[in-house]
């Protein structure tokens, strides 16, 4: 018996690797074929045991009682795993850590650029959110700082933690001082940031300064720090600018964006901390967060592009977002009736800092805000822009960003609306950017004019051919034109 069980541990260090197991069976196969349950063959080294269990993961095989492993059995956790050994009767749930999810992850780590090992896939960006700061276990007392424009069911997700006793505290993440002053002061157990926020002021995190912040140098002071670069993807703030080795980071992403197009639910988190890894993969377990084993399919059938694919698609994005942004901002005049938010722009407060780092598109939205919606409300500013021929063909109003067209989205309960670049090609989106400039560019005489019913709201027709439009920026004032041109 001793000698089947070392042949199947040379089959499986063969099979790994990379040679022919020469008709052996595989380590799934092996196993059944010998009994089962690994825990019930003492003739094993406790190495040959955890190396043979480790293939049999790899290889989906089933779960086996009594070997005493954790769920999560990479390499990166092999020496907290020997010398940290589990508990007796513990179990290895393979629906959590299966081959299928080990490919995608490895897919992802490929788009973000990071060692495999760093990537733990969720169902939803949500689920990782919310499974990384339960994670943390914030009691009575404790403080969660969040920025004012994070996505609202986070934010709601962390004001809802008031009910345990926990103290969530927003700050003006467009104001760096001011987040600086508050980690200083208050040394928040927690610390949940956007890099580039979806909301209606656009902030867009000052990494430099917020990684040289007094508290964060302070060796008594380690909080979790949780940032979300799903607005910026690994292509505009890649890991190496987020992830440090002295700090408790882990990054988030809503991955149903940029990944998939809004075609299936993700959610992604990585981290240089591998204790942090380890517990997030034992949480995700216990909180069931992982995605199901059909849902893991159908994201690595989607996910099937390369990392050149991602980040070109990524910057066509940014870039066709800042092409709309700055012809809408043209338009905008004094602002008596809109004003227009993208980091890029000159009004904006994080221009500075986005122009210099990001200068060909800091964000992949921005936001038409009301100035006096009593005059010139939401609503008033969607139906000029219903008007807009491109919007008429039924295509640009809608939810969500990252998709492959332009949408425009009237906020729920706010005056805005956000609008979010797709990855049109170069003369789709500067005739479109034209013709929203254009439907948007009116004193405010003649806004409420057309308010009012008295103006006949036509659009000038747009006249194109197959290879583009004959409007050109050139048709544009002096302002717009500039505008267009300065990426063009």
């Amino acid at each position: 018996m001793a000698h089947r069980e070392q042949d199947m541990a040379d089959n499986v260090v063969r099979l790994r690797r990379g040679g022919g197991n020469g008709g052996a069976p595989s380590p799934t196969a092996a196993l059944q074929q010998n009994g089962g349950g690994l825990s019930r063959r003492p003739e094993l080294t406790e190495g040959e045991r955890r190396g043979l269990m480790r293939e049999l993961v790899r290889d989906g095989g089933a779960a086996v009682q009594g070997f005493g492993s954790p769920a999560s059995l990479r390499e990166a956790d092999r020496k907290k795993w020997e010398h940290e050994p589990r508990g007796e009767g513990e179990y290895v749930y393979l629906r959590d850590d299966f081959k299928e999810l080990v490919e995608l992850e490895g897919r992802l780590s490929r788009l973000i650029g990071i060692h495999q090992d760093k990537v733990v896939a969720f169902a939803t960006g949500m689920t990782a959110i919310t499974t990384i700061v339960e994670m943390e276990a914030p009691a009575t007392g404790d403080l969660v700082m969040y920025g004012n424009d994070t996505y609202g069911r986070v934010r709601r997700y962390l004001v809802e933690l008031e009910r345990r006793g926990v103290k969530p505290g927003g700050v003006d993440t467009l104001d760096t001082e001011a987040v600086g002053r508050y980690v200083d002061k208050f040394r928040p157990k927690i610390i949940a940031l956007e890099t580039v926020a979806n909301g209606p002021n656009g902030p867009v995190l000052d990494l430099d300064a917020f990684f040289s912040l007094r508290a964060l140098s302070d060796e008594g002071y380690r909080p979790l720090i949780i940032l979300d670069n799903t607005g910026a993807t690994p292509t505009l703030i890649p890991p190496t600018a987020l992830l440090r080795n002295d700090l408790r980071v882990v990054v988030v992403e809503a991955g149903m964006k940029f990944y998939t197009g809004n075609g299936e639910s993700l959610g992604l988190a990585y981290s240089n901390d591998k204790k942090l890894l380890w517990d997030l993969r034992e949480e995700r377990r216990t909180r069931g967060g992982a995605a199901s084993l059909y849902q893991v399919r159908a994201l690595n059938e989607i996910i099937s592009f390369s990392k050149a694919e991602f980040d070109e698609r990524n910057r066509t994005v940014m870039r066709n977002n800042m092409i709309v942004a700055r012809a809408c901002y043209a338009a905008q005049g004094d602002g008596s009736v809109f004003t227009v938010w993208h980091p890029n722009l000159p009004d904006h407060p994080n221009s500075a800092y986005a122009n210099a780092h990001f200068p060909k598109g800091a964000a992949p939205f921005f936001h038409i805000q009301v100035t006096d919606p009593a005059a010139v409300s939401r609503d008033d500013i969607a139906m000029a822009l219903g008007k807009v021929p491109e919007v008429v063909e039924g295509r640009l109003f809608g939810h969500s960003f990252g998709g492959p067209e332009t949408r425009l989205l009237p906020e729920y309960l706010q005056q805005n609306i956000r609008v979010s670049a797709g990855i049109e090609s170069g003369w789709e989106i500067r005739n479109l950017a034209s013709n929203i400039r254009r439907a948007l560019d009116k004193s405010p005489e003649e806004w409420e004019k057309e308010i009012s019913g008295h103006g006949n709201g036509e659009q000038e027709e747009r006249r194109s051919t197959p290879e583009g439009p004959t409007l050109s920026i050139d048709g544009l004032d002096a302002a717009a034109g500039a505008a267009l041109r300065q990426i063009g």
